[in-house]
């Protein structure tokens, strides 16, 4: 658990805080994601960029809100992004697939 001083010193750039958030949460994050996600490799790239986008995002970070329902929210986004991409890309390569297939049958 991380304390409302370590936040207000996460929004003000400072990297120890950060390092205390990511020791802190890193294993559940991952453990999260990987549940959702089912492949250890795409799980620990999305955790790392969540982590990422907490610290782009600090400033936004909301000292009397609950920061652990935060970061599982944009943890659940990250993952649904990552789906609804993945889809996208199937959905395209299946695309040019069928195209492929009617064109060498013709």
């Amino acid at each position: 658990m991380i304390t409302t001083q370590q936040l207000q010193l996460l929004k003000e750039g400072n990297k120890n805080a950060f390092e205390a958030l990511y020791r802190a949460y890193n294993a559940r994050i991952y453990s999260f994601v990987l549940s959702m996600i089912g492949d250890a490799g795409v799980a620990k790239d999305i955790t790392q960029d969540i982590f990422l986008q907490i610290w782009e995002k600090r400033l936004n970070i909301d000292l009397e809100g609950n920061f652990d329902g935060y970061l599982f929210k944009i943890s659940q986004n990250m993952v649904y992004h990552y789906v609804r991409r993945e889809l996208l890309l199937q959905n395209y390569v299946d695309k040019l697939s069928n195209e492929s297939a009617d064109e060498s049958v013709e």
